[in-house]
């Protein structure tokens, strides 16, 4: 199902938006397609705090998080949310009825003097081995500092409560700004959702870059953006985007900017190709845009 379009800090078009603890959750009379988009800040209690801090003094190659944290991490998360895993996978059909799982992953970690911070994705997937690959995931920041320990939950894109969208999120870059740095992770998100199926098909790939010791997206670029129709009067449509993009760095090795290169292909158009720039602002701690050009071809 495809609902209201969404669009990014930078967008080439309308986008639709390791142990495991298991909560088997109540199923209530109105269902999600997928998890809310939530921001929300909490403070650890004393087990969660003395957990963690044990596993962030590890080496940074540490193992998966270990089950009991998983578990006061999930515990965590406001009702909402928790509540929704159950709601997205009642619409996976009868053989995944009762099998909502959740678990969490660590994506990256960052130390600093004043204490410690964790990237994780809260994942919502089904025990239901053929479904082993559908799964729904939001990004989390765990700060860890002398005296307390908080989580806050970080959105990714526009909340839509009827929108069929599952979201991965991986690690992929480090890119180190004056007085703090970015994480660069991949989120990738599609049709393919064991939920629905239609004519038409979709799948996007972005860079989001995180701040750190902030904690908040400060862009969002894609990558990758696929889509398929299909019109038994009008035709089949199709329309690829591809996105080059190249960070650049000052002196000193720190991000400057980025620039980004966007070929797009669409059913019976001409290719079209454009360079985005955008730099890094070291005063706002932001990224400013420098405008879009036509490459010539």
């Amino acid at each position: 199902m495809r609902a209201k379009p969404f669009f990014s800090v930078f967008s080439l078009g309308p986008l639709c938006l390791c142990g495991v603890v298991v909560l088997v959750l109540a199923l209530p009379a109105a269902a999600r397609l997928n998890l809310p988009q939530q921001a929300h800040e909490t403070t650890l209690h004393e087990a969660a705090r003395d957990i963690l801090q044990r596993y962030l003094i590890q080496p940074a190659a540490a193992p998966a998080l270990p089950g009991d944290l998983q578990e006061l991490l999930v515990k965590s998360l406001p009702a909402e949310g928790r509540g929704a895993c159950a709601e997205m996978i009642e619409h996976w059909g009868t053989v995944a009825e009762g099998t909502a799982t959740w678990s969490v992953r660590a994506l990256f970690r960052w130390e600093q003097a004043s204490g410690r911070t964790l990237l994780v994705a809260f994942r919502c997937g089904s025990s239901y081995a053929d479904y082993a690959s559908y799964y729904d995931e939001r990004l989390g920041i765990v700060s860890l500092e002398p005296s307390s320990a908080r989580l806050r939950l970080i959105p990714v894109a526009e909340d839509c409560d009827n929108c069929s969208d599952l979201y991965h999120l991986e690690f992929s870059d480090e890119l180190a700004v004056p007085g703090g740095t970015l994480a660069v992770l991949a989120l990738t998100f599609s049709s393919d959702n064991p939920c629905c199926d239609g004519p038409s098909q979709w799948r996007t790939e972005q860079l989001i870059y995180v701040l750190l010791p902030e904690g908040r997206v400060a862009l969002a670029l894609d990558r990758v953006t696929e889509s398929y129709d299909h019109d038994d009067e009008a035709g089949d449509t199709e329309e690829v985007c591809r996105s080059g993009i190249t960070p650049r760095r000052n002196p000193a090795g720190q991000l400057a900017g980025l620039v980004a290169e966007i070929r797009c292909e669409a059913t019976a158009q001409p290719v079209t190709v454009q360079v985005r720039r955008f730099a890094w602002q070291p005063a706002t701690r932001r990224f400013q845009e420098q405008g879009t050009q036509p490459r010539p071809r």
